[in-house]
């Protein structure tokens, strides 16, 4: 432990580095092409920091792994603890009520894959935990999630279990909420852009899957939105619990029965947990992992009042080929009925 934190002291230095630093990318094994630098560039000018920081981040991350990498399962288990500033007290007060299922829903941000692990370790006292990601048949690199949850939590009698976003896993994450199980699970990501909805996020569109919200809304469950943090200047990291989001009051499902209306409110429920994210990671964005691809948009989420709303349609119920068509005229409604 000493060694490790003398040798992230030595890369203090990193901090000042406000240019690219093609020597310090290649030990750090990071590679990033020209769209992503200024990507992260932009990154790290919202959250007031420097490309320094980011490489820092790297530097940081490759100590923690070449440290746990020689450990072994109770070692690693111990020294995590050890490392971990979390205040679990209210994530356990609702592990120890199994009356609804629990999903932990957290981004891909600081050390979420010590969070994730310090997660399970914590609440597998409390109920059974199912940790829910892409399969590595269709995310490549996932294979090393599944080597790594294997080496700590192969015990059978461990309370942690690893499934993959296929059907079987589906339905094994959807079951075991419905008996109180806990679940944690990635939101910012998805395997199909086009089953995706956009929401505003950090200052650019994001595109994201409703599928947490659903699983909270089939299940009953309620989501917990947590956020990894990293640690300036040390290796210890932690994990923000935000306030619960729930579908469901007293028991009974207010979920509608259109298709139109569930969309919208898993929607509504997604943007809810997406801006918890936003509060907590707003001034560290460039820990986050998408924050190579995530400004490479240029435009904002696009917002439309009204009379915006009214004067676009109008041009399209104007244009010749829509009102001579032979069929009932389409009106629109903005505002209260006359």
């Amino acid at each position: 432990m000493f060694i490790d934190q003398l040798v992230l002291q030595l890369g203090r230095p990193l901090h000042y580095i406000k240019r690219p630093f093609s020597l310090v990318e290649r030990v750090l094994n990071l590679r990033l092409q020209p769209g992503e630098l200024e990507s992260v560039l932009e990154s790290c000018t919202r959250s007031d920091s420097t490309l320094g920081d980011y490489y820092y981040w790297y530097f940081q991350k490759q100590i923690l792994a070449r440290s746990l990498r020689s450990l072994d399962k109770r070692k690693t288990l111990k020294k995590l603890s050890s490392l971990d500033l979390s205040e679990y007290e209210s994530l356990t007060r609702h592990g120890d009520s199994q009356e609804t299922g629990l999903i932990i829903a957290i981004p891909h941000h600081a050390h979420y894959i010590l969070s994730i692990i310090a997660i399970a370790e914590t609440l597998r006292h409390h109920r059974q935990v199912l940790v829910f990601y892409g399969s590595p048949a269709t995310h490549a690199g996932n294979e090393l999630f599944d080597d790594l949850y294997a080496a700590l939590f192969e015990d059978e009698n461990s309370n942690v279990r690893v499934i993959h976003d296929t059907r079987r896993g589906l339905t094994a994450a959807i079951d075991g909420l419905k008996n109180g199980a806990a679940v944690i699970i990635m939101p910012d990501v998805y395997k199909h852009e086009h089953g995706t909805y956009l929401l505003p996020f950090c200052g650019r569109p994001l595109n994201v899957m409703l599928g947490t919200a659903a699983l909270a809304r089939k299940t009953r469950s309620s989501i917990v939105p947590a956020i990894s943090f990293a640690c300036r200047g040390s290796l210890h990291f932690g994990t923000r619990f935000e306030h619960v989001i729930t579908t469901w009051v007293n028991g009974e499902s207010d979920a509608p029965s259109e298709a139109a209306a569930i969309i919208h409110q898993d929607y509504c429920v997604t943007l809810k947990l997406f801006q918890a994210y936003e509060i907590a990671m707003s001034n560290s964005i460039h820990h986050w992992q998408h924050a190579r691809a995530h400004y490479k948009r240029k435009l904002g989420f696009p917002r439309l009042d009204p009379s915006t709303i009214e004067v676009t349609a109008n041009l399209f119920f104007k244009d010749p080929r829509v009102r001579y068509q032979q069929h009932p005229t389409i009106s629109l409604l903005v505002g209260e009925p006359q």
